[in-house]
This record gives C-alpha cells, sequence and structure tokens, in this order.
C-alpha cells in the first residue's frame, strides 16, 4: 500500500513536521499484509544519543496528529479491497503486527484515538508459566534478532512456524522476516514448485490446529503494557478549515488536493492522545505463600507434637496406676496370707495345750483385737451366731489351759 504521511506533533512542544523531517522519528518495516508499515516512536528507531518522547499532559491537543495521501490511483485491483490505513498501539520496544492487531482509520474523516494504558505482570516457576526477559533457556525470536524489540508470544509463534517451514520443506516463507543466512542458504516457497507450497500449506494448517506445539512452546511474557483504544470519528475536513490551511504555506499544496474530489477520497487525519494519565495493573500474587505455609507447617506440627506428649503422659500414667493396682493387690494377697499362716500357727499352738477332754462347745480363740475390730467393721460379714468370741490380749505370751463353757 502506497501512501504519504504529514505529521503534526504537539508531544514535546508545538512543532509541525512535514514527511521530508518526520522519517527520523519513523522505522520502517515492511508487512506481507498491508505493505510499507512506519512505527512511530519506536525504541529500535531512537540512536544512542535520542530518547523516546514522552507526552506529560493528556488530550487531544498533545497527541500525535497524522495527516494522511492514499493515492488510490496506484492500488492493484484485487489486492487493495479497501482503502485506509491500520494503526497499531503498542509499546515502544515491542514488535508491531498489524494483520492481527489495530484499528482501521478511514480516508475522509477525522479518527481520535485516545489510549488507556494496562499493565500485565505474571508469576513464573512455581506459580505459573511465563517468558522473561532475562530467560537464557529461550532462544530469540526472529523479530528479536533483526528489529532489537523485546519478547512477545505472537513474535514466538510466527518464529516456530517459519522454523517448522524451514525444517519440513526446506524453503521459507516470504510472510516472515528473514535475515541474510536463511535468504542466501534456502529458496522460496513459490507457488511455481507445487510440492513446496504444498508442503507449507500443511505446515500452516498444522500451526492453525495447534499441532506443532508452538503454543506450548511460547508462553505469555512475564512483564507487559497494552494499551487499549477509545476511538471516535467525524468528518473531514470542514470548508472552514480549508481555508484555514491555505495561508499555512507548507500546507498550500494540500489544501489544494483537499478542495478537489479526489482529496476528499484519498486524505483523512487521525490523532493519538493519552486519553487519562491514570492506568490499571494486573498483578498476580501468591495466594499462598511460602512462609504462611512454613508458619501453618509449624503450627500443625507444635499441635501433633502437643497432641504426642499428652498422650506420653497419659500412657505414663495409666502405667503407673495399672503397676499400683497390682502392686496394691498383691500386698493385700500377701497379708492374707500372712494373716492364715498366724492363724494356722495359732490353732497348731491350741491342739498342742489344750488336753484331751471333752469340749461341749467350740470357742472362736483364734483372732486377735485387731483382726475382730476388721470382722466387726466388715458390712460383707454374716452376723455372728454360736460361740461367742475370745480375745487374746498376747497370744504370743499367754497359755491356754483348758477352757470350757
Amino acid at each position: 500500500m502506497l501512501f504519504y504521511l504529514i505529521v503534526f506533533l504537539n508531544i514535546v512542544g508545538n512543532k509541525i513536521y512535514v514527511f521530508s523531517q518526520a522519517h527520523r522519528d519513523f522505522k520502517y518495516f515492511y508487512n506481507n499484509y498491508h505493505g510499507n508499515c512506519y512505527t512511530f516512536n519506536s525504541a529500535a528507531a531512537t540512536g544512542p544519543n535520542s530518547t523516546l518522547k514522552i507526552s506529560r499532559k493528556s488530550g487531544p491537543r498533545y497527541g500525535l496528529s497524522i495527516l494522511f495521501y492514499l493515492a488510490q490511483d496506484e492500488y492493484v485491483g484485487q489486492l487493495a479491497q479497501s482503502a485506509g490505513l491500520r494503526v497499531v498501539v503498542h509499546d515502544p520496544k515491542r514488535m508491531p503486527f498489524p494483520e492481527d492487531e489495530g484499528i482501521l482509520v478511514a480516508a475522509n474523516s477525522l479518527t481520535h484515538i485516545g489510549v488507556t494504558m494496562t499493565q500485565t505482570k505474571k508469576l513464573n516457576g512455581l506459580y505459573g508459566n511465563c517468558s522473561s526477559e532475562d530467560d537464557t533457556d529461550r532462544s530469540p525470536t526472529l523479530y528479536q534478532k533483526l528489529f532489537k524489540v523485546s519478547y512477545c508470544q505472537k513474535g514466538c509463534l510466527y518464529t516456530c512456524l517459519n522454523d517448522e517451514i524451514l525444517k519440513n520443506c526446506g524453503c521459507f516463507d516470504i510472510k516472515f522476516p528473514l535475515d541474510e543466512i536463511v535468504r542466501t542458504s534456502f529458496n522460496t516457497c513459490s507457488v511455481a514448485n507445487e510440492s513446496l507450497t504444498t508442503c507449507a500449506n500443511n505446515v500452516w494448517k498444522a500451526y492453525e490446529n495447534e499441532s506443532l506445539l508452538c503454543s506450548s512452546k511460547c508462553t505469555v511474557p512475564c512483564r507487559e503494557t497494552i494499551y487499549k483504544p477509545i476511538i471516535s470519528r467525524e468528518n473531514w475536513p470542514s470548508s472552514n478549515y480549508l481555508a484555514d490551511i491555505q495561508n499555512i504555506p507548507s500546507l498550500r499544496k494540500i489544501a489544494k488536493y483537499l478542495s478537489d474530489y479526489e482529496g476528499e477520497r484519498d486524505y483523512g487525519q487521525f490523532i493519538v492522545y493519552i486519553q487519562d494519565f491514570s492506568y490499571t495493573t494486573i498483578e498476580e500474587s501468591e495466594a499462598y505463600q511460602i512462609m504462611q505455609f512454613t508458619s501453618d507447617v509449624g503450627g500443625i506440627l507444635g499441635l501433633y507434637i502437643g497432641f504426642s506428649l499428652l498422650t506420653v503422659v497419659e500412657f505414663f500414667e495409666l502405667a503407673v496406676d495399672i503397676i499400683g493396682i497390682i502392686g496394691y493387690q498383691v500386698y493385700l494377697n500377701g497379708r492374707t496370707t500372712f494373716k492364715n499362716w498366724k492363724r494356722e500357727n495359732r490353732i497348731k499352738n491350741c491342739n498342742r495345750v489344750i488336753p484331751d477332754k471333752e469340749v461341749k462347745s467350740t470357742v472362736n480363740i483364734m483372732m486377735d483385737d485387731e483382726e475382730v475390730a476388721e470382722r466387726d467393721m466388715d458390712p460383707r460379714a454374716k452376723p455372728r451366731t454360736g460361740a461367742p468370741y475370745y480375745k487374746l490380749s498376747s497370744p504370743a505370751k499367754q497359755e491356754l489351759t483348758s477352757v470350757h463353757i
């Protein structure tokens, strides 16, 4: 597409550039779909001693105003079905792709393009998959090598597609920019060679069906600045405006063309400006940070360890209780055995000292004072019947002769 530019630049002061001066601020590149393309305020276009132009105020008066001429008489019939411009507002360090993005600007109209900015910051590594500028594992894209721009996903996808065509077909597609090595080492995938054209078309179909796995290789950038346009249009030029610009020496020739019918259908103007200096930031953050995870793990471990210590103490207490019960039971059994042994000894002593006479009644003489007291206090003891108890004050020293009742 052939067109001419006349630029009114109000970003840094009130300056009017004609095309012969403005080309120094534009970076030229050729696009297979739209032909000649120019990028204003591109980071690749600035020299070592130049800087990017900065707008310090918002509104159309402080934007970039461009008057263009389309020259439709030089259009080729079926190759140019419409007349106008494709305008892409992008980051200065990013490669534009007008075939996939941008807005259309028509002739015979004034188009206002207000721009708002959105910054995105994504997390890499454990939290996501994105590409950063300092990623050494990823090789630079074709556009990074040729145009000195930053990484973008679209450039990576097209580089992957171009590499697949070179590898599988042995030719290069003219839709992509080429370096001298590829241009001298491979032939073009010309329509004159049906086999090469068929091979390239098959690779394109595989790319569109996502069977080349280019999407898995090319991730979104971790940091990206996106400019969203707000568009408004009006008819241009008005009759009064034609009279005014005829007084400007550098624009008299343009005013003459605008007064003709041809000028109305070939000329147009658009203004790109900052809509508002406020911007939107979309930033990913860790929903569950490592410090929080460590803190939670420590709390859970402390809880479990506390439960474990309590359990150990409780088991120890249970073991002490069991040992105490068993020991007390052994003590009671030993005491009972000792009492039985004492009782048997008393019986033996009684049998030794009592003469062989007739005993008309049995006398219970086998209990001392302590045993009688325990017997009286035991609620389980049966009522006392028969012979009465006789207490022995000192069974070890007292001798029995005979007892008769």
